[in-house]
C-alpha cells in the first residue's frame, strides 16, 4: 500500500502542471508530497468496516477474523436451479466431474498401454517335498541309474561294489 502511494506520488509530482487557470495564490504555492499522498489516500483508500478486535487481557492471544455469510459464497447446483423453477432436473443422479485435467482414456484420446501382466507367482507346498536321501542312499541311486543296460540289480548298486 505504501509503495503504491509513493509510486502514485511520483507520477502526480511529475505531471503537476496546472491544466486550468487557478487562483494566483494556488499557482504560487506548489503542493507538497504529503498533500499529494493525502489526496491519493482519500481517492484510493478502502473504507474499513471491520469491527475492532477485543484487547487482550493478561497472557491472552486474541484472534480476529471477518465473518462471511456462507450463503453469499455458494452457487446453486443445476438440480437446485431446476427445482426452484419447478422443472425436471437435467440429470436426477449427477455424476462427479472429471477433475484430473487429462483427456479421458478411450473417450477423448486413443490409449496406449505399456508393459504386460506380471509373471504368475506359484505356490509351493513345502510339506509335500520328500525328505532328502542320506549320502549312502544317494550313491546307490546314482550307481543304479548308471548301470549298463539300463537295469540294475540291488547287488550291483551296493556300496561295496563301488570302484
Amino acid at each position: 500500500m505504501r509503495g503504491q502511494a509513493v509510486a502514485l506520488t511520483m507520477v502526480l509530482i511529475g505531471s503537476a502542471t496546472p491544466a486550468t487557470a487557478q487562483s494566483a495564490q494556488a499557482a504560487e504555492e506548489p503542493r507538497t508530497a504529503e498533500e499529494f499522498i493525502e489526496t491519493a489516500r482519500a481517492a484510493y483508500s478502502v473504507i474499513d468496516r471491520r469491527e475492532p478486535c477485543a484487547t487482550p487481557v493478561g497472557n491472552e492471544i486474541v484472534v480476529c477474523r471477518q465473518r462471511i455469510d456462507p450463503e453469499s459464497q455458494r452457487l446453486p447446483s443445476p438440480t437446485e436451479r431446476a427445482n426452484a423453477l419447478g422443472e425436471r432436473p437435467p440429470d436426477p443422479i449427477p455424476d462427479a466431474p472429471y477433475v484430473l485435467g487429462l483427456p479421458e482414456c478411450g473417450i477423448e484420446v486413443v490409449c496406449h498401454r505399456i508393459g504386460s501382466a506380471p509373471t504368475p507367482i506359484y505356490i509351493i507346498d513345502l510339506e509335500a517335498i520328500p525328505e532328502p536321501l542320506s549320502p549312502e542312499e544317494a550313491a546307490l541311486v546314482i550307481r543304479a541309474e548308471e548301470a549298463p543296460g539300463g537295469t540294475a540289480s540291488p547287488g550291483a548298486a551296493s556300496p561295496a561294489a563301488a570302484p
